[in-house]
């Protein structure tokens, strides 16, 4: 329980595809700032508070994402996890549980938020409401809403500082609120292959779920 609801919301995000009607206008900008990115490597922290701002959870670790579709979310502390998607498949390792699940990566999930900064700009254009808000001095902001009704997010805002992503921010339909920042960030530089491949220590509990 302790960190499994956290990965839940999380995982929902990954795996979720929304709709939307899109403002060209406000869609180019966000779209002309992804571009720049072909790639990014980041550390993160992470602070998930409940709808009254009673703090439920704190995490740290690294992010990289590579054009188009690949990606790595390495939770270094307090409970390690690993979730990686090579464009075709993604795999959750939880290493306390000794156990690592597989599951086909629906072509619908370009919406995630960590696609997303991949610069997947078909997917966002067909499945997100973008409105740029009010920019403050070198910080840019947009507020992305899916249109399904039965979506578990409200919202998800990208905060850009210098071109460069610095946060995100999730909100879910109970008010709970989940707050990425991001720091060391590094954008347009080589990628190791090797980051978008899972190798766990034998005897690791395999599911698969490959639809």
């Amino acid at each position: 329980m302790r960190y499994a609801n956290l990965m839940r919301l999380l995982l929902i995000v990954l795996m979720s595809s929304w709709s939307a009607f899109v403002a060209a206008a406000d869609i180019d900008d966000l779209n002309s700032l992804l571009a720049k990115a072909t790639s990014i490597n980041a550390q993160f922290e992470q602070l998930t508070m409940d709808a009254s701002g009673a703090r439920v959870q704190e995490s740290q670790g690294q992010l990289v994402v590579e054009r188009p579709d690949r990606f790595r979310w390495q939770v270094a502390t307090p409970f390690p996890q690993l979730v990686i998607s090579d464009g075709k498949t993604v795999s959750i390792y939880d290493p306390d549980l000794e156990q690592l699940t597989v599951q086909s990566l629906d072509p619908r999930a370009g919406t995630t938020p960590a696609l997303i900064l991949s610069g997947n700009s078909e997917a966002i254009e067909r499945d997100f409401s973008v409105k740029a808000l009010a920019q403050d001095g070198e910080v840019t902001r947009f507020q992305l809403q899916p249109r399904a009704p039965d979506s578990l997010f409200e919202s998800l805002e990208l905060e850009f500082v210098n071109d460069h992503i610095s946060a995100m921010q999730l909100v879910d339909s109970l008010g709970s609120r989940t707050r990425i920042d991001f720091s060391s960030v590094q954008t347009n530089i080589p990628i190791d292959a090797e980051l978008f491949e899972m190798n766990v220590p034998e005897g690791t509990d395999i599911i698969e779920d490959l639809r």
